[in-house]
């Protein structure tokens, strides 16, 4: 890593958020590397679960959002179907994570869509990364095109990753760098407390200088929490939960995002040789569990049960490679939609009705903030 703001957001934010958002991007990312690693395990790889132990997990019981519709954060959602012995496992993922810091002034125009927030290791940050777009801005999820990022993450190796470049400059009083041009991408950060690092990111808005300093020098402590309204119980082993993200327009139209990620299931993969270290190609497999007012999912699919209630798995393979894009689609009782992607046979399918089955809702989270 070079230091730049480039090279962090390629290798963090832009690497989680645009592949994590839309699963038509996870196509275009897929790197030959992958393909051919895929092709060398389609006819081997394992179902995965004993059917004994598919029945266990898909015993856990997806929860609705009926109960939490009065907006009380103690609403407690009734299970769908009597608990497994699996299900009293404590979930793999948190009800809610601190946002920390926030900026208190921002340029008029700009709405909030989206924050994202670390859940595991291998994150390039470990704190909230918060967007707004402007008010004109086409609508849904996407977080891409003219933004303004906030973020708050650690240092890295006892330092600030960000490096020294641009000009200095003087935020409250702490050293900061000022790096960019306002016509295209700036951005400035500095070291707020001994431990964590701000940065301020104007993604093509065409904001100025004396602005984007206005935004770093208004930052105050945050004492809000990111309520995350889906909760993992179940992942095959080796993965880990990764993000966790809430985007959107507006309170009607939102979806929540966890993802986890791991090695692939028939172990590590060989060093790359030849022409694959021109690759930006990753080892790992992924699955993206969403809950929201809408699904990314293809219309049609097979029926199938998952924990007790009906739903749907949808699959579209993928041109050229043996690989499929697969979705599990369930529509809660609370007119929200359930939503689990994964690559097959990345994971298998086993494995990615086992994750659906044992995915959690809670209560519905406070989404005034969404386009405001």
């Amino acid at each position: 890593m070079n230091g730049t703001m480039d090279d962090l957001l390629r290798q963090a934010l832009q690497r989680q958020a645009e592949r994590a958002v839309d699963p038509a991007r996870v196509r275009a990312a897929l790197p030959a590397r992958a393909a051919r690693r895929a092709r060398r395990r389609y006819g081997s790889l394992a179902v995965g679960l004993t059917a004994a132990a598919a029945l266990a997990v898909f015993a856990v019981p997806v929860l609705g959002l009926d109960d939490a519709r009065s907006g009380d954060p103690a609403a407690s959602p009734v299970p769908a179907d009597t608990p497994s012995t699996s299900a009293a496992a404590a979930p793999l993922t948190p009800d809610s994570v601190a946002l920390r810091y926030r900026p208190t002034w921002l340029p008029s125009g700009l709405r909030e869509r989206a924050r994202t927030v670390p859940l595991g290791p291998g994150n390039a940050y470990d704190g909230p990364v918060r967007t707004w777009k402007r008010a004109d801005a086409a609508g849904g999820t996407d977080k891409g095109g003219s933004r303004l990022e906030f973020g708050a993450i650690g240092l890295k190796d006892g330092a600030n990753q960000f490096g020294d470049g641009g000009r200095p400059v003087d935020i409250n009083g702490r050293p900061g760098r000022l790096v960019g041009s306002a016509d295209s991408k700036s951005y400035v950060h500095w070291l707020i407390d001994p431990q964590t690092v701000i940065f301020v990111n104007n993604v093509s808005l065409g904001m100025s200088d004396e602005d984007l300093l206005r935004v770093a020098r208004s930052v105050q402590p945050d004492p809000v929490q990111l309520a995350i309204p889906v909760r993992l119980r179940w992942l095959p082993a080796g993965m880990k939960p990764f993000s966790a993200e809430v985007a959107g327009d507006s309170a009607a139209r939102w979806q929540a995002e966890v993802n986890a990620t791991g090695p692939p299931a028939g172990g590590a993969v060989p060093p790359p040789t030849g022409k694959d270290k021109e690759s930006t190609a990753s080892s790992e497999r992924w699955v993206y569990v969403r809950l929201g007012t809408t699904t990314d999912a293809p219309s049609g699919g097979e029926a199938v049960v998952v924990a007790g209630r009906q739903g749907r798995l949808v699959t579209k393979p993928i041109d050229g490679l043996p690989l499929e894009h697969a979705y599990v689609v369930v529509t809660l009782d609370s007119g929200l939609t359930l939503t689990v992607f994964a690559l097959l046979p990345e994971l298998s399918r086993d494995d990615l009705l086992a994750v659906a089955a044992g995915v959690e809702t809670g209560p519905a989270p406070d989404l005034g903030w969404l386009g405001t």
